[in-house]
């Protein structure tokens, strides 16, 4: 008796494990059994592998077969060649692992202009003192004018004397581009400010702001948050549709390889319409899962991303929802916590919008036909969004709409029942957890045990997924 089993993956993986030659090279052959068979048999057979099959009372096959977008049997190489049909493609794997194609829940991906890296070493919290060393460098071996790029930690964020004054000492010729590595802060020099269009006294927007000299309006090149992403807007808007059909081709081509056949991409770097437009073109063969990401100049009212479906566009292209980005990480300190950060007494970190615009957020979450992701890091800002949803509707009501927490760091054990309790979904990141020195001084030994839960979350009841970020 053939044990059938009914997955709503796209695609499998099949890994390079054991005997057999390159997969390029594998036996594949139509397999011609009676004609009477009926149009249900499968359209490929996969066999002489060893097939993950995820049922703890059969955990390995030999065989598989698909037909459709459904895995519709597994078992033996007998019993699952006996299935295939006269247009049936039959693949010998020859011992290799067959396993569920993985899902990448978290992913940012899109064109980026070229730009003179800085080279710190390879060191993630250079001090200030050696930025500005590397910046002078870069300055003195590239032409002016050509932009200078470079990532930091929270060392040098922190630093008082970080800011565009320092830069343009450092580097007057040259626009000058220095982001947290966490995609959290962002300091630039008057150069690239005048360079990207923004005015030395810039208005402050809704979902975050501009640092300014003590006292005054003037920029001091310091931006957090939303301003951010509009720097990365105003970069990547102008690139060609090539560049951005390119980088997606080359990203799928990797994670392919990788064996990664599904993925959700945060939107944060190119008009939607346009990216919609590029996959078209891109034809990639990953099922991508796109959440719009609105860039609010002014208010929350302002229109939403949307965009018609372009002609050519795959079904396995689809938009998924929205994302907001509702406080910043541990890291630069700008996930807001209950308690004030260990390293810093005085300071509980901050949500990126005011309550007034956290309720328009949630509400048009349950307005709207849609998934709604929600970067949430700090637990007081998970508390918060969970206080609005309770006074917007009942836990039944938010339920069906899945929203997503991306990160989590915050979700503590006292928050855990309410979280299962509104349906919400954990979306968390592994790379988030090869920090444990920087979340240790933030969050002090004490309650560092309480964060970045996984396992206790699962456990509780919550869905979990996993991104590369």
């Amino acid at each position: 008796m053939i044990r059938l089993l009914v997955l709503l993956l796209p695609f499998v993986s099949v890994v390079a494990q054991g005997p057999g030659q390159p997969i390029a090279d594998m036996h594949v052959h139509a397999r011609h059994t009676d004609p009477a068979l009926t149009a249900d048999v499968p359209a490929f057979v996969l066999h002489n592998a060893v097939v993950f099959t995820g049922d703890p009372a059969r955990p390995r096959a030999q065989a598989l077969a698909v037909r459709g977008e459904r895995i519709v049997a597994v078992g033996t190489d007998a019993e699952i060649l006996a299935l295939a049909g006269p247009e049936t493609t039959v693949l010998d794997l020859g011992g290799r692992l067959v396993v569920p194609g993985l899902n990448d829940a978290h992913v940012h991906v899109g064109p980026w202009p070229e730009m003179r890296g800085l080279r710190l070493s390879g060191r993630a919290e250079p001090a200030w003192a050696t930025v500005l060393d590397s910046v002078r460098a870069a300055a003195q071996a590239t032409p002016a004018g050509t932009w200078i790029q470079g990532s930091l930690g929270g060392k040098a964020l922190d630093s008082p004397d970080a800011d565009r004054f320092a830069l343009d000492r450092a580097a007057p010729y040259h626009p000058v581009m220095l982001t947290g590595w966490t995609g959290h802060g962002m300091i630039l020099n008057t150069a690239a400010l005048r360079t990207l269009g923004f005015s030395l006294v810039e208005p402050d927007r809704p979902g975050g702001g501009f640092g300014r000299v003590a006292g005054t309006d003037t920029l001091d090149g310091r931006l957090w948050e939303y301003p951010q992403l509009d720097v990365v807007r105003r970069l990547s808007d102008p690139l060609p549709r090539a560049d951005a059909i390119a980088a997606y081709r080359e990203f799928s081509d990797r994670m392919l390889r990788w064996g990664v056949t599904s993925i959700q991409q945060m939107e944060n770097d190119r008009p939607l319409g346009e990216t919609l437009a590029a996959l078209a073109e891109a034809d990639v063969p990953l099922r991508w899962g796109l959440f719009a990401w609105p860039m609010p100049l002014r208010s929350l009212g302002e229109p939403r991303p949307e965009a018609p479906r372009p002609p050519g566009l795959p079904d396995r292209v689809r938009v998924l929802g929205t994302k907001w980005m509702l406080d910043g990480t541990p890291v630069e300190r700008g996930a807001a916590l209950r308690q004030p950060y260990a390293d810093r007494p005085d300071w509980h970190g901050r949500v990126n919008f005011t309550d007034a615009e956290l309720r328009t957020i949630l509400q048009s979450a349950l307005d709207r036909d849609e998934q709604t992701a929600l970067h949430i890091v700090g637990d007081a800002t998970l508390a918060q969004v969970l206080d609005v949803m309770a006074a917007l509707a009942p836990a039944e009501a938010w339920r069906p709409r899945r929203v997503r927490i991306e990160h989590g760091e915050g979700l503590m054990p006292d928050l855990l029942p309410r979280v299962v309790d509104f349906g919400l979904v954990l979306v968390q990141n592994p790379l988030h957890f090869a920090i444990p020195d920087v979340m240790a001084a933030r969050y002090g030994a004490e309650r560092v045990a309480e964060v970045q839960l996984l396992r206790s979350a699962a456990e509780a009841g919550v869905p979990v997924a996993l991104g590369a970020d």
